[in-house]
């Protein structure tokens, strides 16, 4: 789930505050969505709160490190918090400027985890480490995201082996210009291996779901 936008957040934190207090904080989260689902005023509420009390879903919470921490934030983060689900920070930058220290000392009061990710720049190593952190955060997304991981390590471990083998195809037919080599090959079995990885990719998705179902 993306970073949210509350119209109000001010506003509706006021009237979620029950839920630091209730024995089952979720309740409060559903009788919300009850009584205001279907309003104009509550479609952004109810379009994000809605998959994480009715379907269990965790929190993926985007935000940019470049532009300053403000009162609004807080008061995201402060719902968010409420609904005691996994939650997961994710910091970026688009511009110059810096406010990654702000941002990680009040991300770190309401979120399991805080990671800074660019997917623009962001490594293989990057991204699998990014996995690795949601499932250490919560138990039961670990079989199936691990089960991820190790495939998006062996589709990347067969690359490099691709990516060798036409470097040596390409020596030989520098140094043999007349020995028929086909690169033909080596492509097509890459591709199937692919379509193969990422089948199984998708499979493991579907129970983990809640690891970060994008919303509004």
């Amino acid at each position: 789930m993306i970073r949210p936008v509350f119209r109000t957040p001010l506003r509706r934190s006021v009237r979620l505050e029950p839920a630091a207090r209730a024995s089952e904080p979720l309740t409060v989260f559903r009788n919300f969505l009850a009584r205001h689902r279907g309003q104009p005023d509550f479609e952004a509420e109810c379009r994000l709160l809605g998959p994480i009390i009715e379907e269990d879903a965790g929190i993926i919470y985007v935000v940019d490190g470049s532009e300053p921490l403000l009162e609004i934030h807080i008061a995201e983060m402060e719902i968010l918090r409420l609904t005691g689900q996994p939650r997961l920070a994710i910091i970026n930058r688009t511009k110059a400027e810096d406010h990654l220290a702000e941002w990680r000392r009040r991300l770190g009061l309401h979120f399991n985890a805080v990671r800074e990710f660019n997917a623009h720049y962001a490594s293989f190593s990057d991204r699998v480490e990014l996995l690795e952190t949601l499932a250490g955060i919560e138990q039961r997304w670990k079989p199936q995201l691990m089960a991820a991981v190790a495939i998006f390590r062996e589709e990347w471990e067969k690359r490099l082996d691709d990516c060798a083998e036409i470097i040596f195809d390409l020596a030989q037919r520098r140094a043999h210009p007349l020995r028929d080599r086909s690169r033909i090959r080596v492509g097509l079995a890459a591709k199937s291996r692919r379509r193969k990885a990422q089948g199984a990719i998708h499979a493991c998705r579907q129970p983990a779901r809640s690891t970060g179902a994008q919303g509004s």
